[in-house]
């Protein structure tokens, strides 16, 4: 893992370098476009294709929305992106899930059954990067936004590489009013900042994620050969590795944005200290929940309707919300929970639930979602269902058990989140002398890198 991530510093150092010593506003993005490019076709140069594709196709129907002359010309511009994007995420990762799910329902009608399942790389981040160039041509439709006369533009914002394959996902109204004014370097405050959100996401990632890692997979891969108590530890832990991970890369993406001059939306804002799913909704993956009720549930006609509509609507974002996440059924359950606790509390009596005192809310929000990502993490319905049996103690399972002192472990990470929470370190950061600052950073650094895992564990929303 350390070997990874002191090879992808070097590439950002020569990027950072390159970036500030060019004059030309225009150079620049030059620059760090190819510089975006480069960095996803390390996964495969054959894939740079579909991001190409997509931001031309946007290109021209936003040019196209713009300039036509009727409501019915506009709406087939539309349809032009909507269905070149979503057709490209639909094909490389739901085309094998639907086919194997039609399968699944012929075999058992018992109908004659045909492969339809094709050998298809998913591409790294597709969901991600989709989502970020339909807003572009959804905002023009809606009249938020004018389109780009400048390609290039279009093309950084769709690839910026910092957060191009995990998030956040970027608007265009975001991101792209950032683009038409020159960046300028800011050492005291913006360097300051995004070094010590850096450092935190590496902290996370590195340190305490990747630490997680191996048990949380020994667990999950064979459920049935795990007792209980191992079952609860790898699901409470995976519960933090969730966390760690995604919000570590989400604070990396925006410190190192933050260092070529740019601010990408905040994505976490401690999560698991939500009195209620609902607002642990408001605070998880904060820049998905906007797109969806921007484009999705604002469509559908939000909570304008009747209670039960409102309450259709909800089901559907999260339904889909789960879909998005993988292409597989345990993430439509995961969606399920979610959206049916979201509604329930919008219920008489389950308003209640947001109603209860502190640590109480508290443990109801963490068990629902401690339950809903054992769907998230299991790899199927079956593996899903060995482990809720264990956990609700239905079955004691084999002998084997995982070390139980990691449950101190895990009781230490919730008390740092939300220690966390109230700490103000970017405030003092960036306060403090330049000295005290180098001084405290390299210190910090010194006294984290040799507890850095040495087993590599991907990102998790890489596969997204």
């Amino acid at each position: 893992m350390l070997f990874v991530e002191l090879r992808f510093l070097w590439f950002f150092a020569l990027v950072f370098g390159v970036h500030w010593s060019l004059r030309s506003s225009t150079a620049r993005k030059g620059w760090l476009l190819l510089a975006s490019y480069a960095f996803y076709g390390a996964w495969d140069l054959n894939l740079l294709s579909l991001i190409a594709a997509s931001t031309l196709v946007d290109y021209c129907a936003g040019r196209g929305i713009a300039e036509a002359s009727t409501q019915g010309k506009r709406r087939a511009w539309l349809g032009v992106s909507l269905a070149a994007n979503l057709g490209l995420l639909g094909f490389f990762k739901y085309f094998n899930f639907f086919a194997e799910s039609a399968a699944e329902l012929a075999s058992w009608l018992g109908l004659p059954v045909s492969n339809w399942t094709l050998a298809i790389i998913l591409p790294v981040g597709i969901s991600f990067y989709t989502f970020q160039t339909l807003s572009y041509s959804l905002d023009i439709y809606r009249g938020k936004l004018e389109p780009r006369e400048s390609f290039l533009d279009l093309a950084l914002f769709v690839s910026f590489f910092p957060q191009l394959v995990a998030g956040p996902i970027v608007r265009a109204v975001q991101f792209l009013p950032q683009l038409a004014e020159p960046r300028r370097w800011d050492a005291h405050v913006r360097a300051r900042v995004a070094l010590v959100t850096i450092a935190s996401g590496f902290f996370k990632k590195a340190v305490l994620s990747d630490h997680l890692a191996p048990l949380v997979d020994q667990v999950y891969a064979d459920p049935a050969a795990f007792d209980a108590a191992s079952t609860w530890l790898a699901a409470t832990l995976f519960h933090l590795q969730l966390y760690l991970d995604f919000s570590g890369y989400s604070e990396m993406a925006i410190g190192l944005a933050g260092l070529l001059g740019y601010e990408l939306p905040r994505n976490f804002a401690t999560p698991y200290l939500s009195r209620s799913v609902t607002e642990f909704w408001r605070r998880w993956h904060i820049t998905l929940g906007a797109w969806f009720a921007q484009y999705l549930y604002v469509p559908l006609g939000g909570s304008h309707g009747t209670r039960s509509a409102t309450y259709r609507n909800l089901m559907v974002v999260f339904l889909v919300s789960g879909l998005w996440h993988g292409a597989n059924w345990t993430f439509v359950v995961w969606g399920l929970i979610h959206g049916l606790a979201v509604v329930a509390e919008r219920t008489r009596l389950g308003a209640r639930l947001t109603r209860l005192p502190g640590p109480a809310a508290l443990l109801y929000v963490n068990l629902v979602y401690l339950f809903s990502l054992v769907f998230f993490r299991s790899e199927s319905i079956q593996s899903a269902s060995i482990s809720l049996r264990h956990l609700v103690g239905m079955t004691d399972g084999a002998a084997q058990r995982t070390d139980q002192g990691l449950w101190m472990l895990a009781a230490v990470f919730f008390v740092g989140h939300a220690l966390i929470a109230r700490g103000r370190v970017l405030e003092r950061a960036a306060a403090v002398s330049p000295m005290r600052f180098a001084v405290g950073f390299g210190v910090a650094a010194a006294l984290v890198l040799p507890w850095v895992s040495t087993e590599p564990a991907p990102f998790l929303y890489f596969q997204f």
